[in-house]
């Protein structure tokens, strides 16, 4: 889904990072130019500053002379950095304690109960997409915005790759729901 507050050639990033996360593109394949031109319809200086931002990110990497490929972070960076991503959240979860108002724990509570449903649905598109919501609104709710910009450098890499990180690390996504009721 395209975000239009957002440039062009971002719009373009994420929607390579959606098909990434859906593994339509795989890890450690390479991006052609061309191509994504093709699919996207844009030019190619879209594509080359979507191709920056994604560098940025960590999403992929260009060698030159030899082009950009998806980065494919290993199980052992994927949970160091889920481990970090774990202590940030209490953090922030204790400083929503501090922040929060009615209206955000009901609008988490909301958020909560659809990331359950969509979780029931066996749909998990809709329930990392809620999940990453939920997860927002607590950064938004910690009244420290930096923290929301740092949590979303931390976690680019863990969100793109989040359901092969969640099968190799036998997480069961039931435990992400309990986590979620906890919290509200």
């Amino acid at each position: 889904m395209m975000n239009f507050s957002l440039t062009l050639s971002a719009q373009i990033a994420e929607a390579i990072i959606e098909l990434i996360s859906k593994n339509e593109i795989k890890p450690c394949s390479r991006l052609i130019e061309r191509d994504l031109m093709e699919r996207f319809q844009v030019s190619e200086t879209v594509i080359r500053e979507a191709r920056l931002l994604l560098e940025s990110k960590g999403v992929v990497t260009t060698i030159p002379r030899k082009g950009t490929y998806v980065n494919n972070p290993s199980s052992s960076e994927l949970s160091m950095l889920f481990e970090i991503r774990k202590s940030l959240d209490i953090f922030v979860i204790s400083e929503v304690a501090l922040h929060h108002t009615d209206e955000d724990i009901q609008e988490l509570r909301n958020l909560s109960l659809a990331t359950e449903a969509a979780y029931q649905q066996k749909d998990l598109s809709q329930f990392f997409r809620l999940s990453k919501e939920f997860h927002r609104k607590i950064y938004q709710c910690s009244g420290c915005l930096c923290l929301e910009k740092i949590k979303d450098s931390l976690t680019t890499l863990t969100d793109l790759f989040q359901y092969n990180a969640h099968t190799s690390r036998n997480i069961e996504l039931e435990d992400y729901v309990i986590g979620h009721r906890k919290i509200c």
